[in-house]
């Protein structure tokens, strides 16, 4: 559950500040598998070599989260500051962390033949090749999943804008400490990597920027710049770096003219992932671990030109920094297919729907998804036939596709949070099909509804595939709103949707919801948030896991109501992926109303 309170003092001032707890039940699942001698990445650096890997580790047990958020804002006449402060404990988690070979074979999760047969795949062409040298049991790492961790995010975000005449200045300054707590031997030990108490591995302390925007009077002008300065201990393994973009907007007639360049200094530019400029690992024990750095991109220049086509056309000035003409809704801003790489696929977008729990929560996925990339390209680096098995956070999954020429990594969770948070403020485009191949992107077999899936690719950077339904194939199933509750709210309804997996999943979070509204247990699948009194009570429910809400959506009695509707018997709803529950309606969702025509007009033929 959650509570939060807003209050604004005056036209200038105000504040926000909210708790959140939730918890979860065991979550059993298939362990990882060790990985294979032969699959294992080598970075070869002579003595200082190491190898990487997976390794079989802990089952999620319980878990649970507790956040704190408070925020302030002050408007002045020209300008405003925003200052949000943040803390969430999640104890109980299991998070993957690098251990070493040593503590591996030490408690029996490695047995000597394995690591006899890994020295033997090192000293040949497939590792280090004939004649490297010896390779320890210390100089290998796995990745494994490691339970009862208690893992801390904890920082603030100062952001804000002042107009100076016609400039307009943007800065920002986040502060982001992410640390985790643990007596587990396979992390208190010397080689350890990720530290109980310390900052964790490749989660940069600081991050700064600077984004100015001026356009004269009457000019068709608009000149744009901005700086971006990110601590060490970065997802790039390298050292501490500031990047500046510039860039120039001149709108005509019928078009726009955009002149930029990127990372003018060619801060720690490259092309291929290597060791120069790596800044290696210090492990508890204080010995250096080497890393493989991944550059940044090398100074670019572009110019393009954009205009608008079709009888209505009316030309526009996109602007880099503040996202361009703004639209009805959060998906809205998808953009096309880039026709040259990104400088920054991991940068987050502006967009108002970004809120900072949102920008947090995708960030850090940015940041793991930055890490594997950089892990693929090492790999192909070395090998370019090479098979890669990807670490990724709680709920999250990144898997590998190589490709003909590049390779791309598919990401997908089951968390509302990591959806949502990517689908707001990550810069993602929007394809289909039909233009993904032709165009030689990896494109994933139809998914779930329910659990979008989005692909990374170094040329293109994030995207996703928009489908059109299948015509005679039903995506899901909702009841008109009727004027009483089905009789039991909570029963399951087969359907042709309704799988035997769904089911097993609708049960038990039908279960769930029936010993909630039954008998007051807490729920330890949904977030439940009560609105309303009396007769007018009603609750929005969001799935800890979006797999509960496709399993009612195709396995249990679901209305759907426009708001309208509902207000009408004195009630509110969310749109999915949440559902809503009142006693007088059940189980329901709340849909847009259909767009009202001019005058009265009859619908379109075949409507």
């Amino acid at each position: 559950g959650s509570v939060g309170a807003s209050w604004r003092a005056d036209a200038n001032d105000s504040y926000a500040l909210s708790y959140a707890l939730s918890g979860s039940a065991p979550n059993f699942g298939r362990n990882r598998a060790l990985s294979d001698p032969a699959s294992l990445q080598f970075d070869c650096q002579g003595n200082q070599s190491v190898g990487y890997g997976g390794a079989p580790g802990d089952q999620p047990g319980a878990s649970s989260s507790s956040s704190l958020n408070a925020s302030v804002t002050h408007r002045f006449a020209r300008s405003a500051l925003s200052l949000a402060l943040y803390r969430q404990v999640q104890s109980g988690v299991v998070l993957p962390t690098q251990v070493n070979g040593s503590i591996l074979l030490a408690d029996g999760t490695l047995s000597p033949s394995y690591i006899a047969q890994v020295q033997g795949v090192y000293a040949t062409q497939a590792g280090c090749g004939i004649g490297a040298p010896p390779l320890a049991v210390s100089q290998l790492y796995f990745s494994t999943p490691i339970g009862g961790v208690t893992r801390i995010y904890s920082g603030a975000d100062l952001t804000g804008f002042v107009q100076l005449g016609n400039l307009v200045a943007e800065p920002f300054y986040d502060i982001t400490s992410t640390t985790l707590r643990s007596n587990d031997p396979r992390i208190e030990n010397p080689f350890a990597i990720a530290i109980s108490g310390a900052q964790a591995p490749n989660v940069p302390l600081h991050r700064a920027g600077l984004t100015l925007d001026y356009r004269a009077p009457h000019s068709a002008i608009e000149w744009l710049a901005d700086a971006q300065y990110t601590s060490a201990n970065n997802p790039n393994n390298l050292p501490a770096y500031t990047t500046y973009d510039v860039a120039a907007n001149v709108l005509f007639a019928r078009g726009t003219l955009t002149v930029a360049a990127s990372n003018i200094t060619n801060a720690y530019a490259g092309i291929f992932a290597s060791s120069q400029y790596a800044v290696p690992y210090t492990t508890l024990g204080g010995i250096e671990v080497p890393t493989i750095a991944r550059p940044l991109a090398p100074r670019a220049y572009s110019v393009t030109y954009s205009f608008a086509v079709g009888r209505h056309a009316v030309a526009s000035m996109p602007s880099p920094v503040r996202g361009g003409p703004r639209r009805g809704g959060p998906f809205a801003r998808f953009t096309v297919l880039p026709s040259t790489p990104p400088s920054d696929p991991y940068a987050l977008a502006a967009s108002r729907f970004c809120t900072p729990d949102r920008a947090r929560v995708a960030r850090g996925l940015l940041d793991a998804l930055r890490a594997q990339v950089a892990r693929v390209e090492a790999s192909r680096a070395a090998s370019p036939a090479t098979t890669v098995v990807l670490s990724a956070p709680e709920g999250v999954t990144f898997t590998y596709h190589p490709l003909a020429n590049e390779f791309a990594v598919a990401i997908a969770s089951t968390k509302i949070d990591d959806v949502r948070a990517l689908f707001t403020c990550a810069t993602i485009h929007r394809t289909d099909a039909a233009t993904a191949v032709a165009q030689g992107l990896y494109v994933a077999p139809p998914a779930s509804f329910f659990r979008p899936e989005i692909t990374f690719s170094p040329r293109v950077g994030l995207y996703f595939i928009r489908r059109q339904p299948q015509p005679g194939k039903e995506n899901f199933r909702v009841f008109t709103l009727a004027a009483q509750p089905p009789k039991d709210p909570f029963a399951v309804i087969a359907g042709p949707q309704c799988t035997a997996g769904m089911r097993e999943v609708a049960i038990q979070s039908l279960d769930d919801l029936r010993a909630h509204f039954t008998t007051a247990t807490p729920s330890a699948r949904w977030q439940i948030v009560a609105h309303g009194l009396g007769v007018k009570r009603w609750f929005a429910l969001t799935p800890n896991d979006l797999g509960d809400f496709g399993a009612l959506m195709a396995c249990a009695h679901v209305a759907a109501a426009t708001a309208p509707q509902l207000s009408a018997r004195g009630l509110g709803g969310t749109p999915p992926p949440q559902l809503n529950y009142a006693p007088s309606i059940g189980l329901y969702i709340e849909r847009r109303a259909p767009p009202s025509r001019p005058g009265g007009a009859p619908p379109p033929r075949g409507a």
